[in-house]
């Protein structure tokens, strides 16, 4: 099935269309982005495994397919919780069988249903565009992870200000909730697609819980 990359690019925001879209695509989801090496789940998972103090569950938040959770299964992770709004995409990440668990679930729906201190470490890569309230999520993120576990998340550059990113991961920092580990210069994201090409890049971030959250 031929994607509408355009939608892609632009990005959306309503939780009903982003699900529906990945349904629709989740069959050919893994060809489309093999076709155009797209290795952020690979990158990511290398930063959690380099800067990781502490062990236990890993929350896959917007897994996909499982592309991550294989990621991060390489990067020898053994409990690997993932969600993803798609039901589509959630089947076919349960048959991968990386995942200690997998459900459905839209990341706009604040609380998320875990308990405080929950996960060694959140990673979520490629979700981000498709979030409103990001200061919200992220400060969820800080509440389910541990005191010295690792947030590992990415974002498109063409947006960081657009959305006043770093203001809010400054916000959160000032707070006393997270520090900053790591911060990527902007890399190639979708190389081999025409609309992303080296137009539309990603940025990696790598922060830290603070034990007195």
């Amino acid at each position: 099935m031929k994607k509408n990359t355009t939608w892609l690019g632009q990005g959306s925001t309503d939780s009903r269309e982003v699900a529906t879209y990945y349904d629709e695509w989740a069959p050919t989801y893994e060809a489309s982005l093999d076709q155009w090496t797209y290795r952020a789940p690979q990158y990511a998972a290398r930063l959690l495994a380099t800067h990781s103090l502490c062990q236990g569950p890993v929350f896959d938040a917007g897994c996909g397919t499982g592309l991550t959770g294989r990621a991060l299964k390489n990067e020898g992770f053994e409990s690997i919780i993932g969600t993803d709004i798609s039901s589509a995409s959630i089947e076919q990440a349960m048959q991968t069988g990386v995942y200690t668990s997998v459900q459905t679930l839209d990341l706009q729906q604040l609380p998320l249903p875990f308990t405080d201190n929950m996960f060694a470490a959140v990673n979520c890569v490629g979700v981000l565009t498709y979030i409103e309230a990001l200061r919200e999520l992220l400060h969820e993120f800080v509440r389910v992870t541990v005191p010295n576990g690792l947030v590992v998340f990415t974002h498109r550059d063409d947006l960081l200000y657009q959305q006043n990113f770093p203001r809010i991961l400054d916000a959160l920092e000032a707070e006393g909730l997270w520090g900053k580990v790591f911060v990527s210069e902007p890399e190639l994201y979708l190389p081999g697609n025409e609309e992303f090409a080296d137009r539309i890049r990603v940025v990696y971030f790598v922060y830290r819980v603070r034990s007195g959250q």
